[in-house]
C-alpha cells in the first residue's frame, strides 16, 4: 500500500483527508511544515499532499524541500487560490496543483501520479543499467546504439507517440536542438540532438509537463554518456601517447646506457688488442725465420688474422652504437656468413650442434663487413644457447625487389608466449651467462643502414630471427 503525507494548518481540512484516502492509502497526517519534515527524514513516503498557504512555513517551501529529500516523491498542491506563483511553483517542482474543494479528484490524481512514477523508476532503473560506466567505456557499444537504446527506453513510455532517429550534420556541441515542441502534420515533436544524431520525439495525448521533464531527463542522461564515451576514447588515445612517448624515452635511456657501456668495453679491450697484433705480427717474422710457417700453420695463422681484424672492426661497430653514424659499404652477404661460420667454428663444436649455411647467392647489400659478421654471431649464439645439444642450427637466404632476407633457425623451445618486442630490450635475457644486449645491438646496427631485424611467428619448434637488409643491384 502507497504511503500518503497530507499536511494541512486546519483540523477539518486534515480529517476529511485522512478519513478520503485512508481506505486506498496508508495516510499520515501533519499540522505545519516543521513536522512534516522532520517525519519525511525518519520514513519514506510515496506522495506529498500539501496545503499552499500555511503559517509560518509555507507549502511552497514544504515541497522545495521535500524534493531534496526525496527527488521521486510525488508532490500535490491543494489550494484555493489561482495565481501564478503557484503555478510556476507546481511546475518548477514536478509538482500537481489541485483547487479547493478536490472532490474525487484527489484519489485519482494520486493513482495516476504513482501509477506514472512507478514507469519513471523502471524506466530510470533501465537506463542506468545500460548506462553504466562499464558498459560506455566498452569500444563495442556505438554511438547508434546508444541512441536506439534512448528511442527504445522513450516508446515504452504511454505518454510518447512515437520516437525516430536519423543521423545529422550540425553542432555536435548542443545536446538538444529545440526546446519548444515543433508543430508538424503528426503533432507536436520534440528534436533532440544525441552525438551525430537527431532524436525526434511525438507526443501523444497524454503528453504533460511531468512526461515532458522525463523525456528530457533521459535524453540528458544519454547525451552525458554520448560525451563521456567520447573523453573515454579521447583519454585512452592520449595514455596509449604517453605509453609511447614513455617508452620511447626510457628506450632512449637505455641506449644511452648502453653507449656508455660500449665505450668503456672498447676502451678496455684496445690496449690488449694491440698487444695481440703486435704479437702476432712479431710471431710471422719469427716463424718465418725458423721455417716452421707451413701450410696447416699458415691456414691457422690466417684465421687468427681474421679473427683479430673482426674484433677490431666489432669494436669500431661499438662505438657506432653510441655515435650512431650512417657508414655502410656494400657487403658479399655470402662471404660475411661463411666467415661468420669460421668465427663460430669452435663455440658450435662444443655445443655438439650442427650449422648450416645456405648455398651461395651472390647477394650485396648495403652494411659493413664487421657489424654484418657481429649480427649473424650474436644471432648464431643466441640460437646454440637454446638448442638442445646436437641440435641444427639454419641459416636461410633469400631476396624480393629491396630487401636481403637472412633467417637463423633453431630446434628450441621457441620464444612462447613472450612478447617478441621485448626480446630486443636491452638487459633482458634468459641465457645464463648473458648481459642481455645481443639482440638490442644487433637490431640497432641492422636499423643504422635501413634494415631491421625481427622475429618471426612460431610455426613449428624452435625460433626464427629475421635480418633484413637493404639490397645492392648488379651494375649491368
Amino acid at each position: 500500500m502507497y504511503r500518503v503525507m497530507v499536511v494541512d494548518d486546519e483540523a477539518e481540512v486534515r480529517d476529511a483527508l485522512v478519513d478520503e484516502l485512508s481506505g486506498e492509502f496508508e495516510v499520515e497526517a501533519y499540522e505545519s511544515a516543521a513536522q512534516a519534515l522532520h517525519r519525511l527524514d525518519e520514513r519514506h513516503f510515496d506522495a506529498l499532499v500539501s496545503d499552499v498557504r500555511m503559517p509560518t512555513t509555507s507549502g511552497l517551501t514544504l515541497l522545495q524541500r521535500a524534493v531534496q529529500v526525496d527527488p521521486d516523491l510525488v508532490r500535490i498542491f491543494l489550494t484555493g487560490y489561482s495565481d501564478e506563483e503557484v503555478r510556476d511553483a507546481a511546475l518548477e517542482l514536478g509538482a500537481f496543483k489541485l483547487r479547493k474543494p478536490w472532490g474525487d479528484e484527489l484519489a485519482l490524481l494520486l493513482h495516476h501520479a504513482l501509477a506514472q512514477r512507478e514507469q519513471w523508476t523502471r524506466l530510470r532503473a533501465e537506463l542506468d543499467d545500460w548506462t553504466h560506466m562499464g558498459e560506455v567505456d566498452d569500444p563495442r557499444v556505438g554511438e547508434e546504439e546508444i541512441v536506439e537504446r534512448v528511442a527504445s527506453t522513450l516508446r515504452r513510455h504511454r505518454a510518447v507517440a512515437s520516437v525516430s532517429y536519423r543521423r545529422h550534420r550540425g553542432d555536435p556541441d548542443r545536446w538538444r536542438v529545440a526546446c519548444s515542441p515543433v508543430d508538424d502534420a503528426r503533432g507536436a515533436v520534440d528534436v533532440y540532438l544525441l552525438g551525430a544524431f537527431v532524436l525526434e520525439v511525438l507526443r501523444g495525448r497524454e503528453y504533460d509537463a511531468h512526461a515532458e521533464r522525463f523525456v528530457d531527463s533521459i535524453v540528458r542522461r544519454a547525451g552525458e554518456v554520448v560525451q563521456l564515451r567520447a573523453l573515454t576514447t579521447e583519454v585512452r588515445d592520449r595514455t596509449r601517447e604517453l605509453d609511447r612517448v614513455r617508452d620511447e624515452l626510457m628506450q632512449r635511456e637505455r641506449f644511452a646506457v648502453l653507449g656508455a657501456i660500449s665505450m668503456g668495453v672498447v676502451h678496455d679491450v684496445r690496449s690488449p688488442l694491440s698487444v695481440l697484433v703486435t704479437n702476432h705480427e712479431d710471431l710471422e717474422s719469427m716463424l718465418r725465420e725458423s721455417g716452421v710457417l707451413d701450410a696447416e700453420f699458415r691456414e691457422m695463422w690466417e684465421e687468427n688474422g681474421t679473427a683479430i681484424e673482426t674484433i677490431r672492426r666489432i669494436l669500431t661497430s661499438m662505438e657506432r652504437v653510441a655515435v650512431r653514424p650512417n657508414d655502410s659499404e656494400v657487403v658479399d652477404v655470402d662471404q660475411c656468413l661463411s666467415l661468420t661460420a669460421r668465427l663460430m667454428r669452435h663455440r658450435v663444436y662444443h655445443a655438439a650442434a650442427t650449422l648450416e649455411l645456405p648455398p651461395p647467392t651472390g647477394l650485396r647489400a648495403h652494411a659493413t663487413t664487421g657489424e654484418l659478421c657481429q649480427i649473424a654471431i650474436n644471432l648464431i649464439a643466441n640460437a646454440l644457447d637454446h638448442s638442445p645439444r646436437g641440435g641444427r642450427v639454419m641459416l636461410e637466404l633469400s631476396r624480393d625487389a629491396e630487401t636481403v632476407f637472412v633467417r637463423v633457425r633453431d630446434e628450441g623451445p621457441g620464444i612462447g608466449d613472450q612478447d617478441p618486442s621485448g626480446l630486443f630490450e636491452p638487459f633482458r635475457t634468459t641465457s645464463s651467462g648473458g648481459l642481455g644486449i645481443g639482440l638490442t645491438v644487433a637490431r640497432s646496427m641492422a636499423r643504422r643502414h635501413g634494415g631491421d631485424l625481427v622475429v618471426l611467428p612460431q610455426s613449428s619448434p624452435g625460433a626464427c630471427f629475421e635480418l633484413r637488409l637493404r639490397i645492392v643491384e648488379e651494375e649491368s
